[in-house]
This record gives C-alpha cells, structure tokens and sequence, in this order.
C-alpha cells in the first residue's frame, strides 16, 4: 500500500563487504547509520508473499550499468549480502549509472527504468556530480523531489543515499547543501501518491521562480489598493504608512500577497505550503499573504507540510458557514506552572487571521531565519473557549487522525517579545496526560486548530475516508488511549 521514503547515508557497501569472498570479515558500522526510521512496504510485501525483491541501483558513478551479478561494486556485494540473509527469497540487484552527469539525466531516465525493470525498491546515489559542478542546491533539490514523485507513482519504495565519502574530495567541494535537500525530501516529502488515492487531492511542486515571475507581474496601482485596504482593516503604526521608514516591506507583502493569490487562482489550487529554506528570488517570507489567503479560505501549513496544509483546507470547508476560525497551527512553547499549565500555540508569523480576537495589528519585525528582508504580519490574540487541535499522521499502511479537545484561553500578560499571531490553551484531559497521549499517538507539531469543529464532526470525516480516529479529550485515560492505539495497530495488519 505504502511507497516511502527511507533515510539517507545508507551505508551498503560496508555490510556487504563483510560477507564478500576476499574481503574483510569485520567491517563495523553504527547500527544509526544503517538503519531505516521509515517502513519499505512494498520491499515488505513482495518478500513476504511472493518471495521477491528486485532492486534497481541509480548513480552517476562509473562503471556500475548491468545485472549485479556481473559487477565488482556494492551492487554486487549488496545482492550477494541480502541473498545470505533471504535465504528464500529471489534476489535481484540491476545497477544503472550515468556516469558524471547531473541529475538531470537520470530523471529523465528513470521513467523508462521503472518501467522496464519494474523494481520494488530504488536505491539512488546522488548529489557528488552536483556538488562538484556546483550546482544551485535548491535547484537541486527541486529536481531530485520530481525524480523521487516518478519514483512514488510508479508503487516502489525508494532509499536516498548521499555521497560516497573520501578524503581526497573533500576539500574540493560541501556536500553538506546537497545532503540537506535530501535529508528535506526523504523527511517531509511522505506519501503524495496515497494521500491523492485516499483524500481525492494532488500535490504538486512548482520552482518558486514560478511564483516571483507572477508577484513581478503586479502593477503598482494593485498594490497600492491592497495596502489601503490593509490601512482600513488592521491597525498600522506611522512608519508603516507611505512615507514612513517601514513602508517598503508593506508594500513588498502585499505584492506577494496579490502574486501569491494569483497563482492559486490560475492553477486552480485550494491550498499551499512553503518553506524558509527554499525563498529564491522572495523578497521576503511570505506571513501576512499566508494569513489573509488562510482566512479567505485556502489551506496552509509551513516547513513543505502539505499533510496539515490539506487538512487545514478540509477544516475550512468543514467549518464554513459557522461561527469561529480554522488554522494552521504549531506547539510553539509550554508554561509548566504546577497551578495553571498551559501550551502556547504559534508560528512564526503565519496564524490565521480569521481567529483574530478583535482587530489585528499589522507590524513589521526582523526574522532570524530564512536570509530576507523583515517581513510583515498581522499580530493578535486568539480568544478563550472550546477548540481542538488535529494532525494528520502518516503512519505506513495508513493514515491516523488524530485530535486533542482543548481549551483555549485570554492571556494574561501582554507577550512584546512574540510579535505573532498566538493562543493559550488548556489540553484536555490534563497536561501530563494530553501531552503523553498525543506522543504515544504520534502527533505532530504541526497541527489544525478549530474553534466550530467537534470531535463528532471529525470522527464523520475520518469515516468517510477512512482513516483511523484517535480523540484525545476530557476522559482519556493514559493506559485505555495506549491500548486502543496497540489494538488499532493489530487491526490494520
């Protein structure tokens, strides 16, 4: 069912060489380095049922094209390891290089190569030739996640293992940039393929140059009708205002805004993700153009989350036409007061504006990450009253709904130093006990937040597409919620 993502820096070559003929019997590696945080289901099945695991080896290194068996690389000595280990399994390893050029090739090579060979899982080596030719490491990895969507669509499982260490070559070039957009697709990339066959959408990943050629595209007079509506809507300090020292980053916002909207609305797109490391081109990371564009309706989540960005889209739908917001949301910090212990929910600039609690305040304040100019947001408080938080959680041969009835609640001290949207809440069925439940569950950092939404109304959605449903609220017991998630897990072998 499941086509996932392993982890990088697989170190193959060194377990095999263990059991090759001539080679040393003792090679050492730390069980880390080889070990997988993430399921290979379709390796799992074909093993199991059909006593078969064909793999396909993608590199750029020479002299590694063919059937393993004819090889004097780690393909060989990978077929020759896992067929001492499945002893009744029908191992087979085709390695296939395109030697010394970048990764351009080999994604247009690989929909042939899937057809033709039909693997369950691919092992692909990747990033030394681009390191070398210097290569844009975010183009770089724009590319790889198109090569790794064919890699999905085509129902195998795929393992991305980054360059081959040597002495000699590293001063010459940082692979560090290349390992991080392999670390971004492996980690948050997930199932697009089985989202689309179970929720019905489709993901889809676009260059942001694509977004900057739209944003460059908005005249002057959009813009400036745009910052008077911003100037009738929120409140603006003076040196926001034309004229004053800040203006410049409110008019930059709204131009992405009204770029942003655009391009969603031409590609006929309900919601979006971005992400701070991935802003070339951007004057400035997008925070109140993701808010006013969450309260007019789309879904958004950062960090490239488009499991909670969807889910959020589903809220809004959801919860139209009913009194209170729907939001991206994030465990941003925790107030452990034995008397009155509390979560701080936040982002960094990006919470909806629609749970704004009166009129929201439009500012302008630095950012530490992400390289650009200080960016713009609208900051308020959330209000007090029944809420929920969401994940979606993505858990290998399904998907789990998981929710947290809280209570969200009026600060009691101004917050100067966190110039963001936020809200305090109170998780049911206590601190301890809903922070413990939602680890044992898996929730993610990243979450939906609602103010019109129940537990009732999610568990009708979580039937209706099937996912499994786990509500963390004002009667959970610790040991019962362990043993429903034990129970649920045994269900869906």
């Amino acid at each position: 069912m499941r086509k996932r993502l392993a982890a990088i820096a697989i170190c193959f070559a060194c377990i095999a060489a263990g059991i090759a003929p001539g080679f040393a019997q003792n090679c050492p590696v730390s069980h880390e380095l080889v070990a997988t945080f993430a399921p290979l289901p379709r390796v799992h099945a074909d093993v199991t049922k059909n006593r078969k695991l064909n793999i396909l080896v993608v590199s750029a290194a020479p002299t590694q094209t063919g059937a393993a068996a004819g090889l004097k690389s780690y393909p060989y000595f990978l077929e020759l390891a896992l067929k001492a280990r499945l002893k009744k399994t029908d191992v087979t390893v085709f390695a296939h290089s395109i030697p010394r050029k970048p990764i351009d090739d080999m994604v247009a090579a690989l929909p042939q190569l899937l057809t033709e060979q039909k693997p369950d899982l691919v092992i692909w080596q990747t990033g030394t030739v681009e390191a070398i030719r210097a290569m844009d490491p975010d183009v770089y990895g724009d590319k790889l996640l198109a090569g790794v969507e064919l890699i999905l669509a085509a129902k195998s499982d795929v393992i991305l293992m980054n360059q081959q260490y040597s002495p000699r070559t590293d001063y010459m070039f940082d692979g560090a940039p290349y390992t991080d957009n392999m670390r971004y697709v492996a980690v948050t990339e997930g199932d697009k393929v089985e989202a689309e066959l179970k929720f019905g959408y489709s993901v889809n990943t676009y260059g942001v140059g694509d977004l900057v050629k739209v944003i460059d595209s908005i005249s002057d007079d959009e813009v400036n009708a745009l910052i008077a509506e911003y100037e009738n809507t929120y409140t603006m300090a003076a040196d926001l205002k034309k004229g004053g020292a800040k203006h410049q980053s409110v008019y930059d916002a709204a131009k992405i805004e009204l770029g942003l909207k655009k391009f969603l609305e031409d590609g006929g797109f309900k919601g979006f993700t971005d992400t701070f490391e991935d802003l070339h081109g951007m004057i400035q990371l997008p925070g109140i153009a993701a808010q006013r564009l969450m309260a007019a309706g789309y879904g958004f989540a950062g960090e490239g989350d488009w499991k909670t960005a969807a889910l959020v889209r589903a809220f809004k739908v959801m919860g139209s036409g009913l009194k209170g917001g729907n939001a991206f949301m994030e465990d941003y910090t925790y107030h452990f007061d034995p008397n009155n212990e509390l979560v701080l929910g936040s982002h960094m600039l990006e919470i909806d504006a629609s749970l704004a609690n009166g009129k929201a305040a439009l500012e302008v304040h630095p950012l530490g990450i992400g390289g650009k100019a200080d960016p713009a947001r609208l900051v308020f408080n959330v209000a007090g009253g029944p809420a929920l938080n969401a994940s979606i959680v993505d858990m290998g041969n399904r998907f789990r709904l998981l929710i947290n009835e809280v209570e969200a609640v009026e600060p009691q001290n101004d917050l100067p130093n966190l110039p963001v949207a936020r809200v305090l809440w109170k998780p049911y069925p206590d601190m301890k006990t809903g922070c413990a439940a939602w680890i044992y569950a898996g929730g993610a950092h990243h979450t939906a937040y609602s103010q019109n939404l129940t537990a009732e109304h999610l568990q009708d959605f979580a039937d209706m597409a099937g996912l499994e449903f786990i509500r963390i609220g004002k009667d959970t017991k610790l040991d019962q919620l362990r043993n429903e998630l034990r129970w649920n897990d045994a269900s869906y072998k």
